[in-house]
């Protein structure tokens, strides 16, 4: 598994600088309120562009995972409480059958 993860991390890297030497040429970019604009590489625009919107995506997911994570936190604190209660009966458990 771990040299399918590395042989799909080369292939993204080789895939993503063969479209970086590709699309070197200059794009204006501006943005309307603002009177500057800048000339940058395409590939930095379309990188930017996937980048963002993977942080977009990952912000959404996690955002919407919030009640099963919030779920998770209130069964955990209530199984470390059933354990304590658990060891509590089973040593009294214990004590009455050595008294007995």
């Amino acid at each position: 598994m771990r040299l399918l993860t590395w042989l799909i991390g080369v292939a993204v890297a080789v895939v993503t600088v063969l479209f970086a030497i590709s699309n070197r040429s200059p794009v204006s970019i501006s943005v309307w309120p603002f009177p500057v604009a800048v000339d940058v590489g395409l590939y930095i625009v379309v990188l930017a562009a996937v980048f963002s919107g993977f942080l977009v995506g990952a912000l959404v997911t996690w955002v919407a995972a919030g009640k099963h994570r919030r779920r998770v936190r209130k069964q955990r604190t209530e199984i470390r409480t059933l354990e304590g209660e658990l060891s509590d009966v089973r040593a009294r458990l214990a004590s009455q059958t050595k008294s007995d």
